[in-house]
């Protein structure tokens, strides 16, 4: 199979950009990663994205995580510009880390380009460094192997201990997959008890994901009347109109709606708004 990679893409200059002429970064990346727990995307785009000063000025050692938030944040192109030089031996300051792979991996898998991001990960050394596990399984995910994602999740779990809020990341993944494979009872008591995790602490995003997860496995058991109930709870809280999360619920509307008038109308205007946002993989 021909891989993606054959013809690297040479980097474009970044878009995105702060205006502080003294800029604090270490406070840069706390805050933002506050308001992304908190699921405010449109807040971060207003306070960091339209403005003067590029995040190419950013330090080597801030390159990583500004990177991870690009792709956090829905601007995935921006924090695969940042990396790019670094991966691709083009940067002065050295050779690529193996995190700084896994992240420009996890970009290029976002992208679509799971041919060359399984290829890297592949050369990087899981008892070195286990967090090319989780990036492994997201990759199989996107190549719809989901046990072999699940197998390379509860590897990682048993590896290393992480904080909660990674932990919790990493098991909505999980749920995802358990789900795709029909194994309902067993996603549905994941769900419950990250719904109470993300409850606590006010992980607005993680809890739509979790709403989403109960929507799937009642509609699976078709009671809809429970799936109804459970969308007007989601509804309630704040996602960014802009998020991959809002689609996924916008996607369970409309079915749930088709199913309830027996007309497909909600569904063909779903279809066309993601047809006009490109992600696909909402489907």
């Amino acid at each position: 199979m021909r891989q993606l990679f054959q013809k690297p893409l040479k980097s474009p200059k970044l878009s995105f950009s702060i205006n502080e002429e003294s800029l604090d970064w270490q406070n840069l990346v706390k805050e933002w990663e506050e308001l992304l727990k908190l699921g405010h995307l449109h807040s971060i785009k207003n306070k960091f994205f339209k403005t003067n000063f590029s995040l190419k000025n950013a330090p080597r050692s801030r390159i990583l995580e500004l990177s991870q938030l690009c792709r956090r944040s829905q601007m995935t192109s921006d924090g695969l510009k940042l990396l790019a030089p670094i991966v691709r031996g083009e940067d002065s300051d050295g050779e690529a880390t193996d995190m700084e792979v896994i992240e420009y991996c996890h970009q290029l898998q976002v992208m679509g380009a799971t041919n060359e991001a399984l290829f890297r990960l592949k050369r990087i050394d899981e008892d070195k460094t286990p967090a090319v596990l989780i990036q492994k399984a997201v990759t199989y995910v996107s190549q719809w192997e989901y046990e072999r994602a699940i197998e390379c999740i509860d590897k990682y779990l048993k590896s290393c201990e992480i904080d909660s809020y990674k932990k919790a990341i990493i098991e909505v993944n999980r749920i995802s997959a358990l789900l795709y494979l029909e194994k309902f009872p067993e996603a549905e008591k994941s769900t419950q008890q990250l719904m109470q995790l993300c409850e606590s602490n006010g992980w607005k995003r993680l809890l739509t994901n979790c709403h989403e997860f109960q929507i799937q496995a009642l509609y699976h058991r078709q009671d809809f009347t429970a799936a109804q109930k459970v969308l007007r709870e989601v509804q309630k809280l704040e996602v960014s109109d802009t998020s991959i999360d809002k689609l996924l619920i916008k996607k369970w509307s409309a079915i749930l709606a088709a199913i309830e008038t027996q007309n497909r109308q909600q569904v063909d205007t779903f279809l066309d708004e993601v047809r006009l946002s490109g992600r696909w993989e909402i489907i």
